[in-house]
Formats: C-alpha cells, sequence, structure tokens
C-alpha cells in the first residue's frame, strides 16, 4: 500500500475546510431567520440561557469525540459572536 502524500492529505483538509465554511454559511442564514423572528416578536438578540445550552452542547460533543474543549468552546463562542451580529443586522 502506497504511503498517503502531503499534497493528498492537504487537499482532504481543503475540501473539508470547505464543508465547514459552507456549514457557517448555513448557520448565518439561521441566525439571521432568528434575528428576524425575535425582532418582530420583540424578544432580545442576546438570551445567555441558550448560549450556555450551545456551549454546553459543544463541550459535550467534544468531549465524545476526543477533541480538547477549550479550543472547541472558543470555536463555538465565535459563532455565537458572529451570528449575534447577525442577528442585530435583520
Amino acid at each position: 500500500m502506497k504511503p498517503v502524500s502531503l499534497t493528498e492529505l492537504r487537499k482532504k483538509i481543503d475540501r473539508v475546510d470547505i464543508r465547514i465554511v459552507r456549514l457557517i454559511q448555513k448557520r448565518m442564514i439561521l441566525a439571521i431567520a432568528i434575528g428576524q423572528l425575535k425582532k418582530s416578536n420583540r424578544q432580545p438578540v442576546e438570551i445567555k440561557q441558550r448560549e450556555k445550552k450551545v456551549l454546553a452542547n459543544w463541550e459535550r460533543q467534544a468531549s465524545g469525540l476526543g477533541l480538547d474543549k477549550k479550543t472547541i468552546i472558543e470555536i463555538a463562542r465565535l459563532l455565537i459572536r458572529v451570528s449575534k451580529f447577525k442577528e442585530k443586522l435583520k
């Protein structure tokens, strides 16, 4: 069996990155829709209880996959921050 080359591994990472970006796009579209609903229902953009639940879900997933929880939580917080920004725009 032929060893995998650095180029092949990088191509695989590039494909994964494309999927990640597309998922982020979907998340942002959902955040905009949520922002519109919150605005029409006169709800605040920031709901700390929901954020805690989202972070707990990310942490649980990270643990189950053997990923560094601190890093995953940082990524989740960044996504939440950007999502709230998108919610405020609409």
